[in-house]
């Protein structure tokens, strides 16, 4: 990946009104998330469903498209009005409640892409109370590069398309640095069959302190002031828990995290040395490595309905979670007993190397 330093002396004010037309801006017509029929994974009968959530490019659940008709095409700004979330919906998608469409003769996805991180900017002047509302949208202002001719002045049309100075926003200046800080696309080999389900009948019980002995660790009650390259875990849900970088003392790495405030029971593998705060538990293990971290993880994360901000998993509960894993059976199908109780207390021996080739095969699993 290349970094660019942006240079910002050149740029000029943009109200956000004029760069697009009156009617190309609407609220869309929304669904009922509850009233679709919800699909597990993408596929040809598939449409995503785009909602006020700040996650996964705000694409709530992908559902089924048959039948619908208000499919909003793709090549669109989104924006949640009372969330003031912003995203760039490529394909076609549908929506739910107050959802704001803007469209553009300029927008694709480089120029979608550049002008969305400049309006997620204004996500700390709105909340429920004071909605990012079309009125709004249109009277933000942006700083945005402008077309020089040769000899370095700044060009200017006479009809005053984009701004009353006459200033020219310079798209293809947009495109070129998107691309430059695009990651190559990742691929894979695996042809994974999301409809093979897992067999969980036969797996045991197991105390999470069991798997991992409670470690001495130091943490922090707050980040700490100093950028660093360190990780700073706290009880955040998003960036695999990651908060900040700071300039601190990491713990070893190879481990996992997981919340016990906020949004609590959040469990992310974290592979390099970390710092971590007062809200999160580290799990280690002789037995952990990145796959089987993964697969533990996401067992970890069904305990989330048991725990809120009135109820949290503080005082060593995380230690004293029981979950369910595969185990090792001998030849005529009966669980092979550990004598000396290593894992459980009825001497149940995870089948770690299931969990690994589970997680390889999984898509993109071959290039963990």
């Amino acid at each position: 990946m290349i970094f660019m330093i942006i240079d910002l002396n050149n740029w000029k004010k943009f109200k956000f009104g004029n760069l697009i037309n009156k009617e190309d801006i609407y609220k869309s017509k929304a669904y009922v998330k509850d009233e679709m029929q919800i699909i597990d994974f993408f596929d040809k009968n598939s449409i995503p469903f785009v909602s006020r959530t700040e996650l996964n490019n705000s694409v709530d659940c992908f559902v089924n498209k048959d039948g619908l008709e208000y499919i909003e095409k793709g090549n669109a700004i989104v924006i949640g009005d009372t969330t003031a979330t912003v995203s760039y919906q490529e394909r076609d998608f549908v929506t739910g409640d107050h959802i704001v469409i803007i469209r553009a003769e300029w927008l694709n996805k480089l120029t979608g892409l550049f002008i969305c991180s400049l309006l997620r900017k204004e996500k700390y002047r709105y909340s429920y109370g004071r909605a990012y509302i079309i009125n709004s949208i249109l009277n933000t202002d942006l700083i945005l590069p402008v077309l020089h001719d040769k000899n370095g002045n700044v060009l200017k049309d006479k009809t005053k398309k984009y701004s009353f100075e006459g200033y020219i926003p310079n798209f293809k200046y947009m495109e070129e640095f998107v691309k430059l800080n695009n990651y190559k696309v990742l691929k894979t080999d695996n042809k994974f069959n999301y409809n093979d389900k897992i067999n969980t009948t036969n797996w045991k019980s197991f105390e999470v302190g069991k798997l991992f002995p409670k470690m001495k660790v130091k943490k922090h009650s707050s980040v700490p002031e100093n950028y660093g390259m360190s990780k700073f875990i706290s009880s955040t849900s998003t960036n695999n828990g990651v908060a900040a970088q700071v300039s601190e003392n990491t713990i070893p790495g190879n481990c996992i995290t997981v919340s016990t405030n906020g949004d609590c029971f959040d469990a992310f593998y974290q592979e390099d040395p970390i710092v971590i705060s007062t809200d999160v538990e580290v799990l280690y293990s002789d037995f952990l490595n990145k796959k089987i971290g993964m697969f533990i993880c996401t067992i970890l994360k069904l305990e989330k309905y048991k725990w809120s901000y009135g109820r949290k998993p503080k005082d060593d509960k995380v230690f004293s979670t029981i979950i369910k894993l595969p185990v090792l059976y001998d030849e005529d199908g009966n669980p092979i007993v550990d004598n000396n109780k290593k894992y459980s207390n009825e001497g149940y021996i995870p089948n770690f190397k299931y969990m690994e080739e589970y997680i390889s095969n999984l898509s993109y699993g071959d290039i963990l």
